[in-house]
């Protein structure tokens, strides 16, 4: 599968930002796993958090997968109370990653690209499928002691 219309400026500072923000927050390495494209994901993640990214040029979406006890782990560190619920966890979890996408359009606008965010959407699923239409994502796999992250970033000039 062909990617296209995407800038690898995007990839590099999302992958940044969520290295940086799970420094900080869970003080903890994360390393690149398998690397893909892809346009739809059917596999091993029950929880998603999608965040819309748009911009006067750009329109597009970044993906973040996992395992629902990656999530919990995520929380709990945070929050032990909010893990024991799953709203309160879905809640926390939209949070994180809203921190990792917000981090990651700070860098964008050093770099002179204006980029805004939408508010995260956490859905759940077991199992979980994913279909971005027309448009491929280039995948990640972000691992940490926390779990696996698929991170699928789609975004492309308009």
């Amino acid at each position: 599968m062909e990617l296209t219309h995407i800038d690898a400026r995007f990839i590099t500072l999302f992958l940044e930002s969520y290295q940086e923000v799970f420094g900080r927050v869970f003080d903890c390495d994360v390393c690149r796993g398998t690397v893909s494209v892809m346009s739809s994901q059917n596999g091993h993640s029950t929880v998603a958090v999608l965040t819309g990214v748009i911009g006067n040029c750009h329109t597009g979406m970044v993906v973040f997968r996992m395992k629902e006890e990656t999530a919990r782990r995520m929380v709990g560190y945070l929050d032990p109370t909010m893990a024991a619920f799953r709203e309160s966890m879905f809640e926390g979890l939209g949070e994180v990653f809203n921190i990792v996408s917000g981090n990651a359009v700070q860098h964008l606008a050093k770099n002179k690209i204006d980029l805004s965010i939408t508010t995260p959407s956490v859905v759940a699923g077991n199992p979980l499928a994913l279909h971005l239409l027309n448009q491929s994502a280039y995948s990640v796999s972000m691992l940490s002691p926390l779990g696996e992250v698929g991170i699928d970033i789609a975004i492309k000039r308009l």
